[in-house]
C-alpha cells in the first residue's frame, strides 16, 4: 500500500456528475403553449424541463455550477426528433420527442466541462435539446409546426450523476 492510499480515502458515493441549464419563465410558457396547441401527449413536467450540460459517469470534484448567468444564453430552434428512452422495468422503450435546437455557447460551455474537469459522455457529439415527451406513443411528429418560442437559458446546476434518474422520475410527465 501506498502512503497515499491512506492520506486519501476514495469517495464511493460520488457515482458521476450532472450539470443542466434551466430555462427562463418565458421559454416554458412557450413550451407548454406549443405542447397543449399540438396535443403533444405524455409531456414532460414543466418544472423539470432542463437541456443536460454534462453527464458525466466520472465524478468531477472540482465542478462548481455558474448557477444563475449575468446574461441569458439563446438558442435556435431547430427540429423535433424521436429518440428511444431508457428501457423501464418491464423492457418497454417509449419514444421520447425532443426539439433541438443550437446555441453555439452551450456546446462551447459542454466542451470546457469536458475539457476541465476530464469528463466523460456516453455520445459521440453533444446536441443541445429539450425533451418536450418522454413517452408520445403512436404520434406522428412529421406534421408537427416549427417552434417559433424562445429558447432562453438562465441558470446552470449540477448534482451528483443519478444513472437510474428514468426509474426514479417516474413521475416526469404529466396528462395535462
Amino acid at each position: 500500500m501506498k502512503l497515499i492510499d491512506l492520506v486519501e480515502e476514495k469517495d464511493d458515493s460520488k457515482k458521476g456528475t450532472y450539470a443542466g441549464v434551466r430555462f427562463s419563465k418565458e421559454t416554458i410558457d412557450g413550451i407548454k403553449e406549443y405542447i397543449k396547441d399540438n396535443d403533444i401527449p405524455n409531456h414532460t413536467k414543466f418544472h423539470k424541463m432542463h437541456t443536460t450540460l454534462l453527464y458525466s459517469r466520472e465524478y468531477c470534484p472540482d465542478y462548481v455550477p455558474a448557477g444563475k448567468f449575468e446574461e441569458a444564453m439563446h438558442g435556435k430552434p431547430e427540429e423535433f426528433e424521436v429518440w428511444d428512452s431508457q428501457p423501464d422495468d418491464d423492457d418497454h422503450v417509449a419514444k421520447c420527442l425532443v426539439m433541438r435546437y443550437t446555441c453555439p455557447e452551450l456546446v462551447k460551455r459542454h466542451k470546457t466541462l469536458m475539457d476541465e474537469h476530464n469528463a466523460t459522455y456516453d455520445f459521440d457529439e453533444y446536441k443541445p435539446h429539450v425533451t418536450f415527451s418522454y413517452d408520445i406513443g403512436d404520434m406522428k411528429i412529421k406534421d408537427l409546426p416549427k417552434f417559433k418560442g424562445k429558447i432562453e437559458l438562465v441558470e446552470e446546476y449540477g448534482e451528483d450523476l443519478n444513472l437510474d434518474w428514468a426509474k426514479d422520475n417516474s413521475d416526469i410527465t404529466e396528462k395535462d
